[in-house]
Order: C-alpha cells, then structure tokens, then sequence
C-alpha cells in the first residue's frame, strides 16, 4: 500500500475529507471518518472498508509500521487540524466507506425510535456489542450514525455490531412478520416490569425519543411494552441509561 505526503491546502482530497465532518458529505460521499488511534485499529480490524488512514508528520515518524496494509497520507498538522472534530486529536484518523444495508440477519436488536442525542446513540450502540445484541436500528429523525460525536461515544462498538438507519413503522411490521418479538419501553398503563418481560430468541426492543418518548404508531405495534421499575424521585431515564438497563436485563435470561 502507498504512502502519500500531502502538503497543500488546496489538495482535493483534504478539502473532500474536512467535509466529511457535515452529514451532507457523509451521505453523498458515501464516507465517514474515525479519529484516535484505538478507533482507527477497531476500522481496520473490522469488515468496514477503509479507504484511507491520514496521520501528522509527527505520528507517522513514531508509528511508521503501524497501518502498513492501508494507503497512507501523512499531512501537517496544522492540515490535519481541518479534517478534524475533536479539539485535541492524537495525529491520526481513517476515512471508512459507509456499509452497505441488509436485512436482518441477528437475533436481538435495539431499535432507536428518533433518538436525537449522539452520545445517547453512541452509549446504546457500546451496550449492545457489550451486552452481545446483533446491532441497533434509527428510525428516520434520529442522529446520524456515523456522526464523529456517535463515533467518538460508541468507542469503536459501531464497527461490532450490525447498524441499520432509516427504518421507520413499515420496517417494524415487516419484521413482525419475519418472526420478530416486538417490546417497546414506555411507562404506559399496561407495561410490565422488566424483570417479568418476555425474552425471546428472536426480538426488538424499542426506545422513544427523549423527549417524547416511543411515537403512540410504534406502541400499537409492540407486543409488549415494558417500564424500569424506580424508587427514587426521578421522572425518567436517560434514553442511553434506559437501553443499557434493559440490555443488561435481557442478557440475564442467556
């Protein structure tokens, strides 16, 4: 693989990574980028498809070996800088091309009913690949996945687990029909403790929009809705801290 030293700011591919950072980009490119060098190492060690690690003159003199089976462009790092969206990067990042949608293929998934927080997103995102969930499905209206705040939160889950986006109530009923368990968690006057939910083999577990909570379409749809039992004074949990409970509930029955 190549090694490329890029020193001009009005370098094509430079001024086509600095706008990756605009989901707009990420969308037309078809691309996305990771930053630090554990989320880099997950990119490439993943079946993700990496179409480039850009490092600092710097990192590269001290990390020569590293990434060797990838072309590499070594940059400034005032340059650097521009592709960056954290404030104080470790010199190097990789441009991964957004996977390809399929159908479902796994068990158990965590569906994202217009999830607006990145770090909510990227929490729920860790917590399956921890709690060993297939992957996690946005409704249209959520964040943006690949996203560098959603990126940076999963901390390199997001290239575990199984990621589907845009799906919507059509999607859910499809998935009914290919045998999926549909729970929804809501405090409702119907829903049941978490502790005596159903837990089956194949299944989605639904969380609502922190705001708003589960959309009332999603709620008629479920065959069950379930509640976190809690003493405190608190009204609610954080969406992330909601998901990651009920994870953790779900895997007890493993």
């Amino acid at each position: 693989m190549t090694v490329k030293k890029i020193l001009s700011p009005a370098n094509e591919f430079l001024k086509k990574a600095a706008k990756l950072k605009q989901k707009k980009y990420r969308d037309e490119f078809g691309l996305f980028v990771t930053e630090g060098e554990r989320s880099c190492r997950e990119a490439a060690e993943s079946g993700f498809v990496v179409d480039c690690i850009v490092m600092t003159e710097r990192f590269f003199e001290s990390h020569e070996g590293e990434f060797a089976g990838f072309n590499r462009i070594v940059t400034t790092n005032k340059l650097f800088m521009t592709l960056c969206d954290t404030k104080t990067p470790q010199g190097v990042l990789a441009v991964v091309k957004v996977p390809e949608e399929r159908e479902l293929t796994g068990n158990r998934y965590i569906y994202c009913d217009g999830i607006q927080d990145p770090g909510n997103a990227g929490t729920m995102i860790r917590s399956a690949d921890a709690f060993g969930f297939s992957g996690v499905i946005f409704s249209a209206g959520s964040v943006d996945v690949f996203s560098p705040k959603v990126i940076r939160a999963s901390m390199g889950s997001v290239f575990h687990i199984e990621l589907k986006t845009l799906a919507g109530a059509e999607f859910l009923e499809q998935a009914k029909q290919g045998g999926y368990f549909i729970t929804a968690s809501a405090l409702h006057g119907k829903s049941v403790d978490i502790h005596n939910m159903t837990v089956l083999k194949k299944q989605i577990f639904v969380i609502g929009n922190e705001g708003n909570g589960v959309s009332k379409e999603i709620l008629k749809q479920s065959d069950e809705i379930v509640h976190i039992p809690m003493s405190g004074a608190a009204e609610s949990l954080n969406a992330g801290v909601a998901a990651s409970i009920l994870m953790f509930e779900v895997s007890k029955h493993e």
